[in-house]
Order: C-alpha cells, then sequence, then structure tokens
C-alpha cells in the first residue's frame, strides 16, 4: 500500500516511485497498490489538520482492509504480508494503520513523517502489532520539521504539532523494549548524505534514517 502526500494522487505517487517499487514488484513478487485520498488527503492521526478526510472522518483504515480484501479475494495476496510506504500525509495515514489495526501491517516505511505530539494526536495511542518501522526524515525539512514542532503546509494550514524524528523513533522503540545500537554513516551517494540508528530484538525493529538537507 503506497500512500501519497497531501493534495496529491496515487498517479502522482506512481509517478515518485513506481519505476522503483516495479522492480522491486517483479523481483519479490508483490502487488503494489496506489490509493487516492479524498479530495487528496487521508484521514491521519493529527487532530488539527483541516482537509475533508479528517472533518468527514473518512474511514481510511476500512479503506486500507477493503483494498486488501478484495486483493486476497481476486489475486490471492497473501494478508500477512502487507506492508505500507507512505509519504508525508500518507506517511501518517501508514502510522495510524500501524496503531490502529492488529496483524494488519507486517512492516512500514514512513518519509517526512513525526508521530502527532500528544495534544495533537486524535488516535488511539496504541504500539499495534507491525514489526519493522522504518523512518525516513530530512534534516531541513520544511514542512515535517526533524526536531518537532508545528507543521505548517507552505503556509496553507497548521497541522499541529509533532514529536522530533528522534522522538518517534525512540517511542516505537521503546513501546516494543528494543535496544539501541549506535548510529552509523550511510554511504554517500548522489550527493546525499545519510546515517541510520536502529532499534531492535526479536519482537521487532525499528529504523530511523536521517538525510542531511
Amino acid at each position: 500500500l503506497t500512500f501519497h502526500p497531501s493534495r496529491s494522487s496515487g498517479q502522482q505517487m506512481r509517478g515518485y516511485v513506481g519505476a522503483i517499487f516495479g522492480r522491486i514488484a517483479e523481483r519479490e513478487n508483490l502487488i503494489v497498490v496506489y490509493p487516492d485520498g479524498v479530495e487528496g488527503h487521508f484521514n491521519d492521526c493529527r487532530r488539527m489538520a483541516s482537509y475533508s478526510a479528517r472533518t468527514l472522518n473518512i474511514d481510511d483504515v476500512g479503506f486500507a482492509k477493503a483494498i486488501v480484501g478484495q486483493l486476497v479475494k481476486d489475486r490471492k495476496a497473501n494478508s500477512y504480508e502487507v506492508y505500507a510506504v507512505g509519504y508525508s500525509n500518507g506517511a501518517q495515514m501508514a502510522l495510524r494503520l500501524a496503531m490502529e489495526t492488529r496483524n494488519f501491517l507486517k512492516g512500514l516505511i514512513a518519509i517526512s513523517a513525526n508521530l502527532p505530539a500528544r495534544e495533537n494526536m486524535d488516535c488511539q495511542l496504541a504500539v499495534g502489532t507491525t514489526r519493522s518501522l522504518v523512518f525516513v526524515e530530512g534534516t531541513e525539512d520544511p514542512v515535517n520539521p526533524y526536531g518537532g514542532g508545528q507543521v505548517m503546509l507552505f503556509g496553507f494550514g497548521n497541522r499541529g504539532s509533532v514529536l522530533s524524528a528522534q522522538g518517534t523513533a525512540e517511542w516505537f522503540a521503546s513501546a516494543r523494549e528494543l535496544v539501541a545500537s549506535e548510529s552509523t554513516s550511510l554511504k554517500e551517494r548522489d550527493g546525499i548524505v545519510a546515517s541510520q540508528q536502529d532499534w531492535s530484538s526479536p519482537s521487532g525493529r525499528v529504523r530511523l534514517v536521517t538525510v542531511k538537507g
């Protein structure tokens, strides 16, 4: 399940990552789905968000489950091997699935999305059963602040406060009693400088990938 960012669509998200995901899908025998959010948004957990998916309380958790159910029926998909990838609002949607469902997501990758702060959290704050969570965050992200704080969409509205990238990863790691490793630098590629930190145990894994800039 590949969730697009705010004011976007599944088709646009496919344009961003479709070539890469297509190769992975062919190699790993995966089905990649690009859902459309209502009027360009998904109903994530941020209380302060004011787009229609939130104000109308669209059941996007039910939507995701229905997609998987249909694929199990029509394509013999494996309901025990469901993963979510999301960018920004789409990543917040993936986090909602991780917190509010049991035995649904096996893993997720959240790009440019930190966990909503407690006063901005409008979902049940539960650790869930998702075993592997990867967060990819930029230190100078102009929308999702790496160090935490207000999420502002270039003057088009306040989405409320979020935790820091480190605080987000640590919350999930602490809830699972995972053990932290030292942060390591990743090989520079195409001018991108990044590092990663892992928390792991037999019960799961959390990884924070920090991109400089």
